[in-house]
């Protein structure tokens, strides 16, 4: 691309070309973590079936692929993404939040057995922290330099 058509297209783009990126890389981070939590789901339910009772690892398990999938939700939205990474991270850990809220629907009161209101609203927050956090990972750039070669 020559200079002129560079500096239109920059000029072409405005604030609104920011958020947009922002939502299009979060949105591909939050589905992203959606597979990769139905896999992990599935993987760590094989791992404790078999076991002798398997609902002895189910809330470590569950909390493990809640977490993990939130960490790495942050991190592909902050490798789309150079700027505002941290900002990333939390919108793709809500939406993330919010696509497993809705699913929750589903499975009626059998979702928050057990917890009180104020704890499960922790556990989202802390999954949104721990995207944050997979975001600050993302973005965080190593400083390597190139030996000289003589």
């Amino acid at each position: 691309m020559d200079h002129k058509r560079m500096q239109r297209k920059k000029s072409r783009g405005g604030n609104d070309a920011g958020a947009l990126s922002m939502l299009k890389s979060s949105l591909m981070g939050s589905v992203c973590s959606l597979v990769l939590m139905l896999v992990l789901a599935l993987a760590f339910s094989a791992i404790s079936y078999t076991r002798d009772d398997p609902d002895a690892l189910l809330g470590a398990l569950s909390f493990a692929v809640l977490y993990i999938s939130a960490i790495v939700a942050g991190v592909i939205t902050a490798k789309r993404i150079e700027k505002n990474a941290l900002a990333a991270g939390a919108l793709s850990g809500i939406m993330l939040v919010v696509v497993l809220f809705l699913i929750s629907f589903c499975f009626g009161d059998t979702y928050s057995s057990g917890y009180s209101w104020g704890v499960i609203m922790g556990i989202r927050a802390s999954a949104v922290a721990a995207s944050m956090l997979g975001g600050f990972m993302g973005s965080h750039k190593r400083n390597t330099r190139k030996r000289k070669r003589s």
